[in-house]
């Protein structure tokens, strides 16, 4: 009871991306004294490196965990398991056509980073309605076509914060027949 807190602290998940088969884990250790040691145990071919607070691994391939402890030395113990998991962003269902009097869409995915929604600047006449979470429901509503011309509008599925396109959808819609 006289002796302070031992707990290993880091982060529970790490989502890799497409590209990337290494990363960075930021630890700390509470409770530490110049006795405790920090040790990985790696699956496969991973491979880890530990550091002052930064746990470095590579040769990440697919979905990985690893196991981090820290030991005191002293009988006192602390286990994380930390789990990559490779970034998933995939759009499996919706319409893309519409008639000239338009109407609504949704658009079906599945996502487990942050992303935003950018309609092209020419298809002011789409609209998003509605965002439901990780596996995910967007609602557009697509206006009537006025015109006498076919006319198609861009959605781009954007890694949120930066301008990187991580999909696209194309809206396309008749031309109103009684346009003149």
């Amino acid at each position: 009871p006289l002796a302070g807190a031992f707990e290993l602290v880091i982060e529970s998940e790490k989502i890799v991306r497409l590209n990337e088969t290494s990363a960075a884990i930021p630890y700390m250790v509470k409770g530490a004294d110049e006795d405790t040691q920090v040790r990985v145990f790696t699956a496969g071919r991973c491979a880890a490196e530990v550091r002052k607070d930064t746990i470095f691994v590579s040769n990440i391939t697919g979905d990985r965990e690893i196991l981090v402890y820290a030991d005191n030395c002293k009988g006192k113990t602390s286990i994380r398991q930390v789990k990559f998991t490779r970034e998933r962003f995939n759009i499996y269902g919706g319409n893309n056509y519409l008639p000239y009097e338009g109407g609504q869409i949704t658009i079906n995915g599945i996502s487990n980073i942050d992303f935003e929604v950018r309609i092209s600047e020419k298809a002011d006449w789409i609209t998003q309605v509605e965002t439901k979470a990780e596996e995910f429901y967007l609602t557009f509503d697509i206006a009537q076509n006025e015109t006498a011309i076919f006319r198609e509008g861009v959605i781009d599925f954007v890694r949120k914060g930066t301008d990187e396109v991580l999909m696209s959808w194309v809206i396309y819609q008749d031309a109103n027949p009684n346009a003149a």
